[in-house]
């Protein structure tokens, strides 16, 4: 859905439409006067062509680092939840960062770091609960975050104990090396701890 490179909205949806596909996810760039008008653009673009927007990628994480921005981050954080649900979608999926992002520290395996991302989460489902928002905030496990695997994001599931704040299960990401090709119990046992603590995943 290219035109010189540049994306199309219009002929994207245009695309979806003529495949009979009736549901999409979308990612947007971290920019936010980017994500903020694409999301309004998108909202009404597949509302006219009756396609479902079922899970709203996050442009940005959680940065689980100091608690001095957990409040700045929480605010952003439920406007993202706010234009998701205008746009027709109540799935806004994203995973925790530390101080190299999603990559390796050993800052990310820390009591701080958990607090961190609890204090965020509090204020998410504070923010979103007195905005009487549906969309709700999706953690992902990915294995070189605090929130490293399947057990660890119910933890935080059980400890936030809010409808605003749920889990997102994509495979691929909270796959240590040494389970790569030897992962189906490891998938199952996953998916039977999280229950129905998710609400999207990525098979």
């Amino acid at each position: 859905a290219q035109t010189r490179g540049q994306f199309e909205l219009d002929r994207a949806r245009a695309c979806l439409s003529e495949a009979g596909i009736g549901g999409c996810l979308t990612n947007f760039p971290a920019e936010e006067a980017l994500w903020e008008d694409s999301t309004r653009q998108l909202g009404r673009s597949l509302r006219a062509a009756g396609i479902a927007l079922l899970e709203y990628n996050a442009p940005f994480v959680i940065p689980a680092v100091s608690t001095d921005s957990c409040a700045t981050v929480a605010e952003r954080t439920v406007r993202l939840l706010a234009l998701a649900e205008g746009a027709g979608c109540l799935n806004v999926a994203t995973c925790v960062g530390g101080p190299r992002g999603i990559l390796p520290h050993r800052a990310n395996r820390t009591g701080q770091a958990w607090q961190t991302l609890r204090r965020t989460c509090d204020l998410v489902a504070a923010g979103a609960g007195q905005l009487g928002l549906r969309a709700r905030l999706l953690i992902e496990p990915v294995y070189t975050t605090v929130v490293g695997s399947p057990a660890e994001l119910a933890r935080l599931v059980d400890e936030v104990a809010s409808p605003c704040v749920r889990g997102h299960m994509d495979i691929a990401n909270c796959l240590r090396f040494d389970l790569i090709f030897d992962h189906a119990a490891y998938i199952r046992d996953g998916f039977r701890t999280l229950g129905d603590r998710i609400h999207s995943a990525h098979i």
